[in-house]
């Protein structure tokens, strides 16, 4: 909503990016993207990957903007001010398929008519540091967090409210390493937690 914003800004606090998908595209390694309150009916799909060592890339909602609740409770009502919502008619949140050591961090992500979070597929090769943490996915038709398959590596899920989703909430497959803790999971159309291949 901020009226200086642009896609052909450079994407500072004064001259912000307009979209989640430009920021996605301009994103490097080391790069936070700190996204302002506001509603965004769109699909992040981060352009490159982070790497280890302290060089992610993170999509963050701004100071003050992102989900509040303690570890293992519900968001605070009110609290998420970064709202992605597919508004019953786009497939998917946030697709970081193929893309490693990214972290998405206090969003809250609604309505998408498939999977809200699409990390990778049962086929697709691994992935590597992934991170989920502080949001509150809800209503959205499939799978809320899908990381599905072999390969994949050392995921954290973390602190996430995940709530009426159309399937399973969080779906691992084979990989290895991953930490998934403090999350509430509640009134989803299938598991809470489902692993294997």
């Amino acid at each position: 909503d901020d009226p200086n914003a642009s896609d052909t800004n450079p994407g500072t606090v004064d001259l912000p990016l307009k979209t989640l998908s430009r920021a996605a595209e301009l994103a490097v390694a080391g790069t936070c993207v700190a996204v302002r309150a506001g509603t965004y009916s769109e699909t992040l799909r981060p352009a490159n990957s982070g790497t280890g060592g302290g060089a992610m890339i993170t999509f963050r909602a701004y100071p003050g903007d992102g989900c509040q609740g303690a570890l293992g409770q519900p968001k605070t009502p009110g609290s998420c001010n970064v709202i992605l919502d597919g508004a019953n008619s786009i497939d998917t949140a946030i697709d970081a398929y193929p893309r490693s050591y990214v972290r998405f961090e206090g969003l809250e992500i609604r309505n998408y008519t498939g999977d809200a979070v699409y990390l990778k597929g049962y086929y697709d090769p691994g992935t590597e540091g992934v991170q989920i943490v502080n949001n509150y996915l809800h209503h959205n038709g499939g799978d809320a967090l899908s990381l599905r398959g072999e390969g994949e590596r050392n995921a954290l899920i973390e602190n996430n409210e995940i709530y009426a989703n159309g399937t399973t909430a969080i779906s691992v497959g084979d990989g290895s390493g991953h930490v998934i803790r403090g999350n509430n999971i509640h009134y989803n159309g299938k598991d809470g937690v489902r692993g294997g291949g």
